[in-house]
């Protein structure tokens, strides 16, 4: 709810600052001598200061440059989100010498390490009365770096704390990932090199790889991993600042 408000918050700023400029906005999306644009996004920090929590680090560096067909889009993306969460290699298996109080089983579960992800896509403007208003398409390919853990968990009876007993083994695999986001999205000046834009996507996501896991009798397979994710559940795609060069 925090993180909510404070969004609300951020865009109803944003917006003050759209009327404060309406009266100088171009009647066409030119923008004078700086052509290039740099920026970064704000939404993560927006998110940690409002309260909220992503569960991942994630640092987003932006470029567009603008063209008489339309903008250049170029995003760098760090991140260490787990694109693969649910997924379970093997399932978990009860050990030998467990007991009603206390029973063994030996786990294999992928946890992410960090993801390296670059988009390039166009956008084209569609002029409101207030905002430059554009949209479309960024195409995504990178790489996800994970590692898979073999442990032993104690499962004692409810009310008792659990622990890991034992790592068996650990592996690190590499994933590809690919994917389109088409967009919409208003840019907000707020002064010459100075703006701020706020951008919806519906990321469709395919990401495929292969990870291994570990047997109770100590034998280890390997397992292919191929999924569509479609909308990862955040509706705003960037919340970023710009200086135009």
């Amino acid at each position: 709810m925090r993180t909510t408000i404070f969004l609300l918050f951020t865009l109803l700023m944003l917006q003050r600052a759209a009327q404060a400029q309406s009266d100088t906005l171009p009647a066409s999306p030119t923008f004078g001598p700086y052509y290039n644009q740099i920026g970064v996004d704000l939404l993560p920090a927006i998110i940690t200061g409002g309260g909220g929590r992503l569960g991942y680090y994630q640092i987003e560096a932006l470029y567009r440059e603008h063209q008489p067909n339309g903008d250049l889009r170029i995003k760098i993306e760090v991140n260490n989100r787990n694109y693969f969460e649910g997924f379970i290699p093997y399932p978990d298996q009860l050990l030998p010498g467990s007991t009603l109080e206390e029973q063994l089983y030996q786990q294999n579960d992928l946890f992410p390490r960090a993801s390296l992800l670059f988009s390039i896509g166009r956008s084209t403007y569609r002029l409101s009365q207030k905002l430059p208003v554009y949209l479309g398409a960024d195409a995504q390919a990178g790489v996800i770096f994970t590692e898979r853990i073999t442990y032993v968990n104690d499962r004692p009876l409810e009310g008792m704390p659990s622990g890991f007993n034992d790592i068996v083994g650990s592996a690190n695999h590499t994933h590809i990932l690919g994917g389109l986001t088409p967009f919409i999205g208003a840019n907000i000046p707020v002064t010459d090199r100075l703006s701020f834009s706020i951008e919806f996507g519906l990321p469709v996501l395919y990401h495929t790889g292969t990870t291994s896991y570990i047997t109770e009798n100590g034998e280890r397979f390997d397992v292919n991993i191929s999924e569509f994710t479609l909308f990862d559940g955040r509706p705003i795609n960037d919340l970023a600042i710009f200086y135009r060069l």
